[in-house]
Protein backbone atom coordinates (compact mmCIF):
# COMPACT_ATOMS: atom_id res chain seq x y z
CA UNK A 1 0.00 0.00 0.00
CA UNK A 2 1.22 3.45 -0.84
CA UNK A 3 1.66 6.75 1.85
CA UNK A 4 -1.20 8.19 0.06
CA UNK A 5 -3.46 5.62 0.18
CA UNK A 6 -2.61 5.19 4.51
CA UNK A 7 -3.65 8.10 5.51
CA UNK A 8 -6.21 6.56 7.81
CA UNK A 9 -3.63 4.39 9.34
CA UNK A 10 -1.92 7.13 10.81
CA UNK A 11 -5.18 8.41 12.30
CA UNK A 12 -5.45 4.97 13.45
CA UNK A 13 -1.81 4.82 15.23
CA UNK A 14 -2.79 7.61 17.12
CA UNK A 15 -6.25 6.97 18.26
CA UNK A 16 -5.49 3.56 19.11
CA UNK A 17 -1.95 4.43 21.49
CA UNK A 18 -3.88 7.59 22.23
CA UNK A 19 -6.76 5.18 23.73
CA UNK A 20 -4.10 3.00 25.86
CA UNK A 21 -2.41 5.40 27.33
CA UNK A 22 -5.13 6.95 29.05
CA UNK A 23 -5.28 3.67 31.38
CA UNK A 24 -1.76 2.54 30.60
CA UNK A 25 0.24 5.69 31.90
CA UNK A 26 -2.31 5.69 35.04
CA UNK A 27 -2.20 2.62 36.56
CA UNK A 28 0.78 2.77 39.14
CA UNK A 29 -1.05 6.35 40.50
CA UNK A 30 -4.01 4.40 40.56
CA UNK A 31 -3.04 1.56 42.31
CA UNK A 32 -1.54 3.98 44.93
CA UNK A 33 -4.75 5.58 45.14
CA UNK A 34 -6.57 1.99 46.27
CA UNK A 35 -3.54 1.88 48.89
CA UNK A 36 -1.77 -1.05 47.76
CA UNK A 37 1.94 -1.32 48.98
CA UNK A 38 4.85 -2.02 46.70
CA UNK A 39 4.32 -5.95 46.77
CA UNK A 40 0.75 -6.07 46.17
CA UNK A 41 1.66 -3.15 42.94
CA UNK A 42 4.40 -5.91 41.82
CA UNK A 43 1.71 -8.67 41.70
CA UNK A 44 -1.45 -7.12 40.20
CA UNK A 45 1.51 -5.80 37.05
CA UNK A 46 3.02 -9.69 36.77
CA UNK A 47 -0.77 -10.66 36.53
CA UNK A 48 -1.61 -8.86 33.34
CA UNK A 49 1.87 -10.24 31.98
CA UNK A 50 -0.04 -13.68 31.99
CA UNK A 51 -2.96 -12.59 29.80
CA UNK A 52 -0.72 -10.92 27.70
CA UNK A 53 1.65 -13.99 26.73
CA UNK A 54 -1.46 -15.85 26.14
CA UNK A 55 -3.00 -13.39 24.22
CA UNK A 56 -0.14 -12.77 22.26
CA UNK A 57 -0.09 -16.42 21.35
CA UNK A 58 -3.81 -17.01 21.09
CA UNK A 59 -4.69 -13.87 19.20
CA UNK A 60 -1.87 -14.42 16.84
CA UNK A 61 -3.01 -17.65 16.10
CA UNK A 62 -6.12 -16.27 15.34
CA UNK A 63 -5.41 -13.52 12.47
CA UNK A 64 -3.14 -15.70 10.71
CA UNK A 65 -6.57 -19.12 11.07
CA UNK A 66 -8.73 -16.63 9.91
CA UNK A 67 -6.84 -14.47 8.21
CA UNK A 68 -7.79 -11.04 9.45
CA UNK A 69 -6.23 -8.63 11.57
CA UNK A 70 -9.33 -6.10 12.25
CA UNK A 71 -11.84 -8.48 13.48
CA UNK A 72 -9.59 -9.80 16.76
CA UNK A 73 -8.13 -6.37 17.23
CA UNK A 74 -11.98 -4.85 17.49
CA UNK A 75 -12.16 -8.30 19.82
CA UNK A 76 -9.21 -7.75 22.10
CA UNK A 77 -10.08 -4.03 21.74
CA UNK A 78 -14.13 -4.47 23.53
CA UNK A 79 -12.26 -6.62 26.45
CA UNK A 80 -10.00 -4.26 27.11
CA UNK A 81 -12.32 -1.01 27.59
CA UNK A 82 -14.92 -4.12 29.40
CA UNK A 83 -11.70 -4.82 31.95
CA UNK A 84 -10.62 -0.58 32.20
CA UNK A 85 -14.22 0.40 32.56
CA UNK A 86 -14.78 -2.26 35.83
CA UNK A 87 -11.22 -1.79 37.17
CA UNK A 88 -11.77 2.44 37.75
CA UNK A 89 -14.97 1.84 39.01
CA UNK A 90 -14.01 1.06 42.22
CA UNK A 91 -11.42 3.23 43.84
CA UNK A 92 -10.88 1.15 46.88
CA UNK A 93 -8.86 -1.62 47.90
CA UNK A 94 -10.56 -4.51 46.22
CA UNK A 95 -7.13 -6.92 45.80
CA UNK A 96 -8.68 -10.21 43.95
CA UNK A 97 -11.28 -7.87 42.31
CA UNK A 98 -8.39 -5.78 40.94
CA UNK A 99 -6.13 -8.63 40.60
CA UNK A 100 -8.27 -10.05 37.50
CA UNK A 101 -9.45 -6.62 36.27
CA UNK A 102 -5.71 -5.18 36.29
CA UNK A 103 -4.72 -8.30 34.56
CA UNK A 104 -7.47 -8.62 31.47
CA UNK A 105 -6.85 -4.60 30.79
CA UNK A 106 -3.29 -4.39 31.22
CA UNK A 107 -2.64 -7.53 28.85
CA UNK A 108 -5.24 -6.65 26.76
CA UNK A 109 -3.02 -3.22 26.35
CA UNK A 110 0.02 -5.19 25.18
CA UNK A 111 -2.01 -7.16 22.80
CA UNK A 112 -3.31 -4.46 21.27
CA UNK A 113 -0.07 -3.14 20.82
CA UNK A 114 1.20 -5.68 19.16
CA UNK A 115 -1.66 -6.33 17.03
CA UNK A 116 -1.41 -2.79 16.07
CA UNK A 117 2.43 -3.13 15.13
CA UNK A 118 1.57 -6.27 12.96
CA UNK A 119 -1.11 -4.36 11.42
CA UNK A 120 1.45 -1.07 10.77
CA UNK A 121 3.43 -3.44 9.44
CA UNK A 122 1.04 -5.25 6.99
CA UNK A 123 -0.13 -2.00 5.57
CA UNK A 124 3.35 -0.12 4.71
CA UNK A 125 6.56 -1.82 6.13
CA UNK A 126 8.54 0.85 4.39
CA UNK A 127 7.12 3.94 6.29
CA UNK A 128 6.16 1.82 9.51
CA UNK A 129 8.41 4.57 11.64
CA UNK A 130 6.53 7.30 10.45
CA UNK A 131 2.99 4.99 11.02
CA UNK A 132 4.61 4.32 14.54
CA UNK A 133 5.50 7.82 15.38
CA UNK A 134 1.45 8.88 14.98
CA UNK A 135 1.62 6.56 17.69
CA UNK A 136 3.83 8.23 19.98
CA UNK A 137 2.40 11.49 19.33
CA UNK A 138 -0.95 9.56 20.50
CA UNK A 139 0.32 8.19 23.25
CA UNK A 140 2.03 11.52 24.41
CA UNK A 141 -0.97 13.51 23.95
CA UNK A 142 -2.99 10.69 25.54
CA UNK A 143 -0.72 10.66 28.78
CA UNK A 144 -0.13 14.18 29.21
CA UNK A 145 -4.23 14.73 29.14
CA UNK A 146 -4.68 11.61 31.49
CA UNK A 147 -2.54 13.33 33.89
CA UNK A 148 -4.39 16.61 33.39
CA UNK A 149 -7.47 15.61 33.86
CA UNK A 150 -6.60 13.65 37.11
CA UNK A 151 -5.97 16.80 39.05
CA UNK A 152 -9.54 17.64 38.35
CA UNK A 153 -11.46 14.61 38.58
CA UNK A 154 -10.87 11.21 40.69
CA UNK A 155 -10.77 7.98 38.72
CA UNK A 156 -15.26 7.51 38.77
CA UNK A 157 -15.61 10.75 36.86
CA UNK A 158 -12.59 9.93 35.02
CA UNK A 159 -14.12 6.92 33.69
CA UNK A 160 -17.00 8.59 31.79
CA UNK A 161 -13.82 10.45 29.81
CA UNK A 162 -12.58 7.37 29.16
CA UNK A 163 -15.54 5.34 27.54
CA UNK A 164 -16.44 8.34 25.33
CA UNK A 165 -12.84 8.63 23.70
CA UNK A 166 -13.28 4.63 23.97
CA UNK A 167 -16.49 4.76 21.52
CA UNK A 168 -15.08 7.64 19.40
CA UNK A 169 -12.17 5.57 18.70
CA UNK A 170 -13.96 2.68 17.86
CA UNK A 171 -15.60 4.34 14.92
CA UNK A 172 -12.48 4.92 13.49
CA UNK A 173 -11.07 1.36 13.57
CA UNK A 174 -14.60 -0.06 12.56
CA UNK A 175 -13.38 2.52 9.19
CA UNK A 176 -9.92 0.69 9.02
CA UNK A 177 -9.53 -1.24 5.94
CA UNK A 178 -8.32 -5.07 7.41
CA UNK A 179 -5.19 -6.87 6.12
CA UNK A 180 -5.30 -10.21 5.41
CA UNK A 181 -2.56 -12.69 6.48
CA UNK A 182 -0.29 -13.96 3.51
CA UNK A 183 0.68 -17.09 6.36
CA UNK A 184 0.39 -20.46 4.62
CA UNK A 185 1.95 -23.04 7.72
CA UNK A 186 0.15 -23.27 10.50
CA UNK A 187 1.05 -21.71 14.27
CA UNK A 188 2.49 -24.96 15.41
CA UNK A 189 4.86 -25.41 12.25
CA UNK A 190 5.89 -22.09 12.47
CA UNK A 191 7.13 -21.92 15.99
CA UNK A 192 8.81 -25.38 15.62
CA UNK A 193 10.40 -23.71 12.58
CA UNK A 194 11.29 -20.36 14.84
CA UNK A 195 12.83 -22.62 17.67
CA UNK A 196 15.61 -23.80 15.52
CA UNK A 197 16.64 -20.72 13.73
CA UNK A 198 19.73 -19.79 16.67
CA UNK A 199 19.93 -16.50 15.49
CA UNK A 200 16.49 -15.76 15.83
CA UNK A 201 16.39 -17.28 20.05
CA UNK A 202 19.57 -14.90 20.67
CA UNK A 203 17.20 -12.31 19.26
CA UNK A 204 14.33 -12.60 21.42
CA UNK A 205 16.63 -13.54 24.41
CA UNK A 206 18.50 -9.62 24.03
CA UNK A 207 14.99 -8.19 23.56
CA UNK A 208 13.72 -9.91 26.49
CA UNK A 209 16.20 -8.29 28.62
CA UNK A 210 16.15 -5.25 27.09
CA UNK A 211 12.00 -4.54 27.88
CA UNK A 212 12.74 -6.28 31.32
CA UNK A 213 14.81 -2.57 31.84
CA UNK A 214 11.84 -1.34 29.82
CA UNK A 215 8.88 -2.26 32.48
CA UNK A 216 10.71 -0.90 34.90
CA UNK A 217 10.69 2.49 33.23
CA UNK A 218 7.31 2.12 32.86
CA UNK A 219 6.75 0.79 36.81
CA UNK A 220 9.65 1.43 38.95
CA UNK A 221 10.76 4.94 37.74
CA UNK A 222 6.99 5.70 38.23
CA UNK A 223 6.55 4.72 41.46
CA UNK A 224 9.82 6.77 42.32
CA UNK A 225 8.54 9.59 41.14
CA UNK A 226 5.21 9.36 43.37
CA UNK A 227 7.67 8.82 46.19
CA UNK A 228 9.76 11.56 46.28
CA UNK A 229 6.60 14.13 45.68
CA UNK A 230 5.57 13.93 41.87
CA UNK A 231 1.94 14.12 41.23
CA UNK A 232 -0.62 12.07 38.79
CA UNK A 233 0.28 15.11 36.69
CA UNK A 234 3.73 14.97 36.78
CA UNK A 235 3.70 11.19 35.46
CA UNK A 236 1.13 12.56 32.78
CA UNK A 237 4.06 14.34 31.77
CA UNK A 238 7.11 11.69 31.83
CA UNK A 239 4.82 9.94 29.57
CA UNK A 240 4.27 12.46 27.57
CA UNK A 241 7.65 13.82 27.35
CA UNK A 242 8.68 10.14 26.70
CA UNK A 243 6.57 9.67 24.18
CA UNK A 244 7.44 13.41 22.19
CA UNK A 245 10.86 12.47 22.35
CA UNK A 246 10.40 8.99 20.27
CA UNK A 247 9.41 11.42 17.08
CA UNK A 248 12.70 12.34 16.03
CA UNK A 249 14.02 8.63 15.17
CA UNK A 250 10.48 7.40 14.47
CA UNK A 251 10.55 9.85 11.40
CA UNK A 252 14.01 9.38 10.30
CA UNK A 253 13.69 5.75 10.54
CA UNK A 254 13.96 5.14 7.51
CA UNK A 255 17.22 6.58 7.10
CA UNK A 256 18.84 5.09 9.83
CA UNK A 257 18.64 1.62 9.08
CA UNK A 258 19.95 2.91 5.44
CA UNK A 259 23.12 4.28 7.30
CA UNK A 260 23.74 2.35 9.98
CA UNK A 261 23.76 -1.30 10.92
CA UNK A 262 20.85 -2.36 12.85
CA UNK A 263 23.62 -4.11 15.77
CA UNK A 264 25.27 -0.79 16.17
CA UNK A 265 21.98 1.22 16.71
CA UNK A 266 20.92 -1.65 19.14
CA UNK A 267 24.30 -1.50 21.29
CA UNK A 268 23.93 2.16 20.93
CA UNK A 269 20.50 2.18 22.45
CA UNK A 270 21.30 -0.20 25.12
CA UNK A 271 24.12 1.61 25.93
CA UNK A 272 21.83 5.04 26.65
CA UNK A 273 19.31 2.80 28.17
CA UNK A 274 21.78 1.74 31.22
CA UNK A 275 23.19 5.85 31.31
CA UNK A 276 19.32 6.34 30.91
CA UNK A 277 18.31 4.57 34.16
CA UNK A 278 21.86 5.40 36.06
CA UNK A 279 20.33 9.07 36.09
CA UNK A 280 17.04 7.91 37.39
CA UNK A 281 18.79 6.91 40.06
CA UNK A 282 21.08 9.68 40.84
CA UNK A 283 18.08 12.20 40.09
CA UNK A 284 16.35 13.02 43.37
CA UNK A 285 13.52 15.17 42.21
CA UNK A 286 10.58 14.94 40.37
CA UNK A 287 11.73 17.60 37.37
CA UNK A 288 14.89 15.79 37.14
CA UNK A 289 13.28 12.72 36.51
CA UNK A 290 10.83 14.18 33.89
CA UNK A 291 13.78 15.84 32.13
CA UNK A 292 16.00 12.44 32.00
CA UNK A 293 12.79 11.21 30.45
CA UNK A 294 14.14 13.02 27.18
CA UNK A 295 16.33 10.21 26.94
CA UNK A 296 13.47 8.02 25.55
CA UNK A 297 14.91 9.72 22.26
CA UNK A 298 17.95 7.60 22.49
CA UNK A 299 16.42 4.59 23.36
CA UNK A 300 13.14 2.80 23.26
CA UNK A 301 12.51 4.00 19.60
CA UNK A 302 15.85 2.90 18.42
CA UNK A 303 15.07 -0.66 20.22
CA UNK A 304 12.18 -0.66 18.60
CA UNK A 305 13.01 -0.08 14.99
CA UNK A 306 15.64 -2.82 15.38
CA UNK A 307 13.73 -5.51 17.18
CA UNK A 308 11.25 -5.40 14.39
CA UNK A 309 13.62 -4.90 11.63
CA UNK A 310 15.98 -7.81 13.19
CA UNK A 311 12.98 -10.55 13.29
CA UNK A 312 12.12 -9.79 9.93
CA UNK A 313 15.36 -9.97 8.40
CA UNK A 314 16.23 -13.25 10.24
CA UNK A 315 12.94 -15.16 9.94
CA UNK A 316 11.26 -16.54 5.93
CA UNK A 317 8.64 -14.07 5.00
CA UNK A 318 5.66 -16.87 5.62
CA UNK A 319 6.95 -16.82 9.22
CA UNK A 320 7.37 -13.40 10.06
CA UNK A 321 4.03 -12.49 11.36
CA UNK A 322 4.49 -15.62 13.90
CA UNK A 323 7.84 -14.36 14.33
CA UNK A 324 6.71 -10.95 15.35
CA UNK A 325 3.70 -12.23 17.63
CA UNK A 326 6.27 -15.26 19.13
CA UNK A 327 8.77 -12.57 19.75
CA UNK A 328 6.24 -10.04 21.57
CA UNK A 329 5.14 -12.97 23.92
CA UNK A 330 8.47 -13.60 25.34
CA UNK A 331 9.93 -10.14 25.80
CA UNK A 332 7.24 -8.16 26.70
CA UNK A 333 4.72 -9.94 28.27
CA UNK A 334 7.67 -12.27 30.06
CA UNK A 335 9.24 -9.07 31.15
CA UNK A 336 6.38 -7.56 32.12
CA UNK A 337 5.56 -10.98 34.23
CA UNK A 338 9.56 -10.85 35.96
CA UNK A 339 10.42 -7.19 36.27
CA UNK A 340 7.62 -5.75 38.60
CA UNK A 341 7.91 -8.85 41.03
CA UNK A 342 11.44 -8.34 41.01
CA UNK A 343 11.82 -4.70 40.73
CA UNK A 344 9.16 -4.86 43.78
CA UNK A 345 11.58 -7.23 45.96
CA UNK A 346 14.32 -5.05 45.35
CA UNK A 347 13.06 -1.99 46.48
CA UNK A 348 12.10 -3.53 49.76
CA UNK A 349 15.66 -5.02 50.23
CA UNK A 350 17.41 -2.02 49.17
CA UNK A 351 15.63 0.93 48.04
CA UNK A 352 14.21 2.91 44.64
CA UNK A 353 18.06 4.54 44.01
CA UNK A 354 19.92 0.90 44.32
CA UNK A 355 17.59 -1.21 41.89
CA UNK A 356 17.77 1.65 39.14
CA UNK A 357 21.83 1.61 39.74
CA UNK A 358 21.10 -2.61 39.92
CA UNK A 359 18.57 -2.39 36.47
CA UNK A 360 21.87 0.39 34.73
CA UNK A 361 24.52 -2.41 35.00
CA UNK A 362 21.86 -4.85 34.36
CA UNK A 363 21.86 -3.54 30.61
CA UNK A 364 25.07 -4.21 29.79
CA UNK A 365 24.20 -8.31 30.15
CA UNK A 366 22.22 -7.45 26.47
CA UNK A 367 24.68 -4.81 25.47
CA UNK A 368 27.56 -7.63 25.39
CA UNK A 369 25.18 -10.21 24.27
CA UNK A 370 24.55 -7.83 21.36
CA UNK A 371 28.21 -6.99 20.56
CA UNK A 372 29.41 -10.93 20.23
CA UNK A 373 26.60 -12.34 19.31
CA UNK A 374 24.81 -10.83 16.80
CA UNK A 375 26.25 -10.62 13.00
CA UNK A 376 28.10 -6.93 12.11
CA UNK A 377 26.00 -6.66 8.52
Amino acid sequence: MRLKSSHLYYVLSFAVFFVLSLINTQLIPFMKTCGYSIEQQGILLAADAMIAICGQFIFGYLCDRYSTVKRFFIAGYIIYISASGAMLFFQKNMFFYHLIMIAVSGGMIKVLMGLNETWLLAVDRQHYGVLRAAGAIGMSTGSLLAGYLLTLFDFKQFLLIFLAVAGIVMTIILKSRDVKSQQTTSAKEDILHLLKNKQYLLIVSIFFMIYMAGTADQYTVISKLLSIGGTQQDVGWKWGIQSLAELPVLFMASWLVEKFTQRALLLFGVFMYALKFFLYGFFQTPILLIVCAGLQLVTMPIILLTSKYLICNTVDPETANSAQMFAMAIFVGGSALITPLVTAYLIQCFDYDLTLYIISVFCMVPFFMSYFGLKKT
